[in-house]
Formats: structure tokens, sequence, C-alpha cells
């Protein structure tokens, strides 16, 4: 999670997807303004990215 670290006003979430040697292959990020959201709904959003990458992961990159 980050709360306006790189631009003023901006918070965004971020969860990697990996391939099936556990490496990271691409990262899915969403961003908002600070001001239209609190911690507990960024954790949220931050909640449902990972589970979703977590789920392409397993689709993209299957393991045998």
């Amino acid at each position: 999670i980050s709360e306006q670290e790189t631009i003023i006003g901006v918070c965004g979430v971020a969860a990697p997807v990996f391939d099936n040697k556990n490496h990271i292959r691409f990262v899915l990020s969403v961003h908002c303004f600070c001001s239209q959201v609190n911690k507990d709904l960024l954790h949220s959003y931050g909640k449902t990215l990972k589970d979703i990458a977590s789920q392409m992961s397993s689709s993209i990159f299957p393991t045998d």
C-alpha cells in the first residue's frame, strides 16, 4: 500500500503475479485519490487485488 509516497494526494495498492517458478512476472495495481478512500477501503482493495493476482498466477502459470 502506498499513501502519497510518489504523488501527493494519490494512494495505491499492488499485488504480484507469480509464474510457476515463483518469480514475479508482472504486477497488478490500482491507484486512487487519497481524499476519496479511507485506510479500511484501501486495505480492502489490496486484499481483493491480492486474491485476483493469486488466481491469475494459477491460471496463467499452472504448476505441473
